[in-house]
């Protein structure tokens, strides 16, 4: 009797627990298809359009969503400087255009297979539609403030710069500046209306013409290192009374960098500076004042004595040594070279040989000191042989000499030429019986100076060559 209700009692619990699970899978059923039913107007849990969250939406909610944002929509740009603008709805008709799309994405999930959104992604991108007026979107981009030319501030590479107080060459900071890519920004634009952006940063999207050399490129540091070399160059010019300074300052207005960052040193002013410093320093054929045997001071031009730079090789020379950043005291190359030149850049000094055309006498000065005076004979004007003034030197001296012309050979005892490229110099003429007065109007030379045969002797022993001829 106790082992049949016993398993009485096993039956009982048994049918009770397949009536439980029963229950259970009925209302599992039910909750599933109650869920099922929910999503067939529902978009799935995790559902995303054009990055706006769709779950457990209707499609009127979404749609209505749509419509609202087109119509409250603007698009925030910014910018350089801290500036910003916008493009709003308004300005380019934006309206959202119900073309199908949500229905056939709602139609794509459907509402039995719910349960697989846990392990499914359901994002859709470009999914909806926006329709705006070109003309008015073209037209409100042209009026953007970064397009208005005072506002545009262009791009700038960095760059060497000479530092009139370092002495040296500092690299000036590039300047980003402001302008705008403008195709590649219209289609940002685009882009970002038809998705779902309300802010596009200009400088993140790399939107803007950057410059194309920044103050640590190679290119950039090479330069500056290459123009520093040059400008720790001096060159001291030794000038006799002075001394003439080549460095940094004359230097850097010689230097030009390119848009390569090519360094290149201008030959053409480094002539012009050498032509200044024949202007101020050669002494040959230019103006001297000079006091005369008589006391006074007269200005002479003229003639081929003097210093004379040879502008052509220093010029070559000072662009070697600037290439180089060479440190170095020299003095310049010469064509020609005259006595040592005074504070005053006087190079006659007191030796000297004077000879005045209207006084038609010679004088002899040695270290300050008049040895002798004679009258002469000078070129005859006349004929246009008058003697050339000017300053010139005693080119050389010279025994027994025959002077040779058109339709004349004379002989002479002693002969001191000064201007030797016309065959014009000192020397005696024993076909004279008499100097000075005004002979030489008539009666003169070819343009040499003839001199008493005692007086050219007595000259001639002393003088040397090299000395200054004053002819006035």
């Amino acid at each position: 009797m106790a082992v049949k209700e016993a398993a009485q009692t096993g039956s009982k619990k048994k049918w009770s627990g397949k009536k439980k699970a029963g229950v259970a899978f009925f209302f599992l059923t039910v909750l599933y298809l109650g869920i099922s039913i929910y999503f067939m107007f529902h978009f799935f849990f995790g559902t995303t359009i054009n990055g706006y969250e769709c779950q457990f939406k209707t499609l009127d909610e979404v749609k209505g969503y749509m419509k609202e944002y087109s119509e409250n929509y603007t698009l925030k740009l910014k910018e350089r400087l801290d500036r910003e603008e916008s493009i709003s709805a308004s300005e380019i008709g934006l309206t959202f255009l119900d073309d199908g799309k949500l229905e056939r994405i709602k139609e794509g999930q459907n509402g039995f297979l719910w349960i697989t959104a846990l392990w499914k992604d359901y994002s859709y991108e470009k999914a909806i539609s926006f329709q705006y007026d070109e003309g008015a979107l073209k037209e409100k981009f042209q009026s953007l403030n970064c397009f208005n030319k005072d506002m545009i501030v262009k791009p700038k590479s960095a760059y060497p710069r000479y530092s009139t107080y370092n002495k040296k060459y500092e690299i000036v900071n590039e300047v980003e500046g402001n302008v705008v890519k403008e195709e590649e920004l219209f289609a940002k634009i685009e882009n970002a209306i038809s998705g779902d952006e309300y802010v596009i940063d200009l400088d993140k999207e790399d939107l803007y013409k950057n410059p194309a050399y920044y103050r640590d490129h190679e290119k950039v540091l090479a330069a500056k290192e290459e123009l520093n070399k040059y400008v720790s160059a001096k060159i001291t010019y030794d000038m006799d009374y002075t001394k003439e300074v080549v460095d940094a300052e004359d230097i850097h207005k010689w230097l030009s960098v390119d848009k390569k960052y090519q360094v290149t040193i201008d030959k053409t002013k480094i002539r012009e500076f050498m032509a200044w410093m024949g202007e101020k320093y050669n002494t040959a054929g230019q103006e001297r004042k000079f006091k005369t045997p008589g006391g006074s001071t007269i200005s002479v031009w003229g003639g081929t004595y003097g210093w004379r730079l040879n502008q052509v090789d220093e010029t070559e020379e000072l662009y070697k040594l600037v290439k180089k950043g060479a440190v170095k005291e020299k003095e310049p190359l010469y064509i020609q070279k005259g006595l040592p030149r005074d504070k005053n850049g006087d190079d006659i000094g007191d030796t000297y040989i004077a000879i005045s055309i209207s006084a038609q006498t010679m004088w002899f000065y040695k270290n300050g000191e008049c040895l002798i005076s004679t009258s002469v004979v000078t070129g005859n004007t006349s004929l246009g042989r008058g003697t050339p003034k000017g300053v010139y030197s005693i080119a050389f001296k010279q025994r027994n000499h025959t002077l040779r012309g058109q339709g004349y050979a004379s002989f002479v005892n002693y002969w001191l030429p000064f201007y030797e490229y016309r065959g014009i110099g000192i020397h005696d003429a024993s076909w004279r019986g008499s100097y000075g007065g005004n002979i030489y109007t008539y009666n003169g030379s070819h343009g040499c100076v003839n001199t008493p045969y005692y007086a050219v002797q007595y000259i001639y022993e002393r003088v040397e060559p090299g000395t200054p001829v004053i002819v006035y």
